[in-house]
């Protein structure tokens, strides 16, 4: 068995035909508020706005452990299925709110890239699965139509999207923030 390590960008994990699956054994999603708090804030804290432009400042996310061939089209998570799992989170909320202001065609660039992806067949798949069914996190987070019915589940999202992703910051730093974040690091 080979291993080898890699520096990925979050965007190039997720803009990848890759499906990142989460055994069955590993433990339930366990992050709370304060957690994706953290994460969001330290991508915050490593942008700096520059002529109006934010750069960001280099910021390693984690290492992910991953089992599967280098050019699978699968690979199963041993190690990073929170932080994962919480830019999934983060990158719906995003969605929502482009949604929510009228940019209907960056939330489905940032859907179709990050997301969802498409097989040979061109079947739709979600890039982040869990083999114990998670009905809030399909329909209500991954889904581009999203189901209300499940928004007890990790109320800290919509407070999240409310927090960040909203007025008083502009369209404009939010879609700014959300490139920065895409562009940071994680070791795999």
């Amino acid at each position: 068995m080979d291993l080898n390590a890699y520096t990925r960008t979050i965007s190039t994990l997720f803009s990848t035909n890759v499906k990142y699956v989460v055994p069955r054994f590993q433990r339930e999603y366990s992050w709370t508020k304060d957690e994706v708090s953290e994460l969001w804030h330290d991508v915050v804290n490593n942008l700096k706005l520059e002529d109006n432009n934010i750069k960001n400042l280099e910021y390693f996310i984690g290492s992910l452990v991953l089992i599967g061939e280098d050019k699978s089209s699968e690979l199963q998570i041993v190690d990073g299925q929170q932080r994962l799992t919480t830019i999934t989170l983060l990158l719906s909320a995003l969605v929502e709110t482009f949604k929510s202001v009228g940019e209907t065609d960056l939330a489905q660039g940032i859907y179709s890239t990050y997301i969802e992806g498409k097989d040979l067949k061109f079947k739709p798949f979600f890039k982040l699965e869990n083999e114990n069914p998670k009905p809030f996190l399909q329909e209500s987070i991954q889904h581009i139509t999203k189901k209300d019915n499940h928004r007890g589940d990790y109320p800290f999202l919509y407070l999240f999207s409310r927090t960040y992703c909203s007025p008083p910051d502009s369209i404009s730093i939010t879609f700014l923030r959300a490139s920065a974040f895409l562009s940071y690091s994680s070791r795999e």
